[in-house]
């Protein structure tokens, strides 16, 4: 593949990952199944998804009608693309998908959590939304939600969190801080995330995440 051609085949793959990624945030988490997969673009191909609880899980294509022929290297990186955008959304998580083409017709990508350039993993960092503001009078506490307008009462966890996600911070971090186990942020911070109280960017994992 000449160097123009492998750069407009990775323009493409970002350009349907972006936009499938927007497209699907509004759905709720899930596994990705193959059902949901074949309806992009109008059933290109037929998707098997490896059972897998967790990630890099193996995605098999077959039946592609972009491979009968002459494949054509700009329909897979669209197809790679909406794949990865799609499961990003669904997921929660930056991804990267190794893509193996077969002249037999029959497809594999990869999917992993992404990493840095130079091979560090990502982290997960959480921070409190701008429209949250936290009160407490010592018994009770409370969250305010100045975009909705409403004041809602929460746990003592909870307020503790978000107090501690006033920056960016690991859930390996935040427990350390607040002396609970991990387990017990990370379910509290998805619960947050789902009330729209916190944002969740990604970061190169150091020391100090």
């Amino acid at each position: 593949m000449t160097t123009r051609l492998r750069r407009h085949v990775e323009a493409l793959d970002t350009f349907w990952a972006d936009y499938l990624r927007t497209l699907c945030q509004a759905s709720p988490a899930a596994a990705p199944v193959g059902p949901q997969l074949d309806l992009l673009f109008g059933n290109l191909t037929r998707h098997e998804v490896e059972p897998s609880p967790r990630l890099p899980l193996t995605i098999r294509c077959s039946d592609c009608r972009n491979n009968r022929g002459a494949r054509r290297d700009s329909v897979c990186s669209t197809h790679v693309g909406a794949v990865r955008g799609t499961l990003e959304a669904r997921q929660g998580v930056p991804l990267e998908v190794d893509y193996e083409p077969s002249e037999e017709g029959s497809c594999r990508m990869i999917v992993a959590i992404a990493g840095t350039r130079d091979g560090r993993p990502v982290v997960a960092l959480a921070q409190r939304a701008d429209h949250v503001a936290l009160g407490s009078d010592g018994l009770a506490h409370w969250a305010d939600d100045r975009r909705a307008g409403v004041r809602v009462p929460i746990t003592p966890l909870s307020w503790a969190i978000l107090q501690a996600a006033a920056q960016p911070i690991s859930v390996a971090a935040a427990a350390a801080r607040l002396g609970v186990e991990a387990g017990a942020v990370a379910q509290v911070l998805d619960q947050l995330h789902r009330c729209g109280w916190v944002r969740t960017t990604f970061e190169p994992d150091s020391p100090t995440s």
